[in-house]
């Protein structure tokens, strides 16, 4: 059984939600894993993801609709297409 796509963004400094499980022991949701964890996931099992990450920017914050509109529609169109190209992108801001 081959996995869904999965499209990810995350701030590096999430303080709700952590990017990595273990990288913020003060996360308000410690029970949950971040996008790093779900796409280390997905390269390990040769799943189709992208993460698209940011530095400093807080949880909901750092990714413009232009920006996020782009990047979903690109992910979208490789997908249909069968050319998934899995990435991590950083969004210099």
């Amino acid at each position: 059984m081959r996995a869904v796509p999965v499209l990810l963004f995350h701030s590096m400094d999430d303080a709700d939600i952590p990017f990595e499980h273990a990288s913020h022991p003060e996360a308000k949701q410690q029970l949950l894993y971040g996008s790093r964890d779900i796409a280390n996931h997905f390269k390990n099992n040769n799943g189709c993801y992208q993460l698209y990450f940011i530095h400093e920017a807080g949880h909901g914050y750092g990714f413009s609709s232009d920006y996020a509109s782009e990047a979903v529609s690109n992910f979208v169109s490789g997908v249909l297409s069968g050319k998934c190209s899995s990435n991590e992108i950083e969004n210099k801001g």
